[in-house]
């Protein structure tokens, strides 16, 4: 290999690793960041670590230098030996729009460069979850942990919490947010609203490890942790998150299979790029039965810090409330068919 490609392919392994206490074999430099997207004004920690690759006698001298917008905002030159690592806090004021910017570590012995690594960071404007959309219709949530019962009032929704039977006696609702890792007990609740309700029911599915075998939707148990997926660009469903927010989100995810039938409808948003004839591997996918829409969800999407998180969510509201409006459930926009 070409020495002068040897920076290069190293900076381009970190910016695909997930931030971890670690770094791959054969780097010197460990990077660990305990968050690179945050809400504004806030602050960025970013430590370094020496690993065993780092044969020779320090002490090593380290540069950090973060862009934001390509503009260079801050550099610091700083020592660092095997035993002792250093950390390096970047204050971010408000930003009014989503910024997207990267941190550069260059480490160096004497005036010798011996490795550079780049990672990408993210501003957000402050947390402020408006409203996404006005909705009148009647929401339930099903979620034990009272996440979804905490957030979505912050969007301008109105749930009533459906993990209590008195809830679930009067009528039917229009949309039900489901919440992650649900018991299947909850679930079967779900199943009796999906396949009783007099219309059609918009019913947002958070990440589950399990599904009732009456959706005909499995858990995917067998994902090649390096099978690539395919994003499908200008969704709604991934609007305002770019491709590193999307693989963040898909660290430790496993997809849904979702069943082909003459009679379903499905769209895959985030498909796994792998060959199945009965199913859709997908993380964020929706599908239309005759008397209900399903979107499953398999990227997290409940930490109120986490504006990725929070930008899935809102995003998953307004498409359960514009889906449930939709006076035409026909109409172009209506999802590809899938076929068997």
């Amino acid at each position: 290999m070409n020495a002068r490609m040897i920076p290069a392919m190293l900076a381009f392994l970190a910016v695909l690793q997930i931030a971890s206490a670690g770094a791959p074999a054969g780097l010197m430099l460990g990077v660990t960041t305990d968050r690179d997207a945050i809400y504004t004004p806030g602050s960025i920690r970013l430590t370094f670590q020496l690993t065993q690759a780092a044969r020779l006698a320090g002490p090593y001298d380290l540069r950090i230098t973060v862009y934001v917008a390509q503009s260079k905002v801050r550099e610091q030159t700083m020592t660092v030996t095997r035993a002792r690592p250093v950390s390096y806090d970047v204050p971010f004021p408000r930003v009014r729009e989503i910024t997207r910017g990267s941190y550069r570590a260059e480490l160096s012995l004497g005036s010798e460069l011996l490795e550079a690594q780049e990672g990408p960071l993210a501003l957000w404007p402050p947390r402020d979850l408006q409203p996404v959309a006005p909705y009148q219709g009647k929401v339930w949530v099903l979620d034990t942990s009272g996440a979804l019962q905490a957030l979505l009032p912050q969007f301008g929704i109105k749930p009533a919490d459906a993990s209590f039977q008195t809830v679930r006696d009067f009528g039917s609702p229009d949309i039900i947010f489901v919440g992650e890792y649900l018991d299947s007990m909850n679930m079967q609740t779900l199943i009796q609203r999906t396949t009783g309700t007099p219309k059609a029911l918009v019913a947002i599915l958070l990440r589950q490890k399990q599904l009732p075998e009456e959706l005909e939707v499995g858990i995917s148990k067998r994902m090649d942790p390096c099978c690539p997926v395919v994003r499908e660009p200008k969704r709604p469903l991934l609007k305002d998150l770019s491709g590193v927010d999307v693989m963040r989100l898909l660290h430790d995810a496993n997809a849904v299979e979702v069943e082909k039938h003459v009679d379903r409808s499905i769209r895959s948003d985030l498909t796994a790029a792998r060959e199945d004839a009965k199913a859709i591997p997908s993380y964020l996918c929706v599908v239309e039965e005759t008397n209900c829409i399903l979107l499953f969800c398999q990227l997290p999407a409940a930490v109120p810090d986490d504006p990725r998180q929070m930008t899935l969510l809102r995003n998953l509201v307004q498409f359960a409330c514009r889906t449930a409006d939709r006076a035409d459930p026909n109409q172009e926009t209506r999802i590809e068919r899938g076929k068997p």
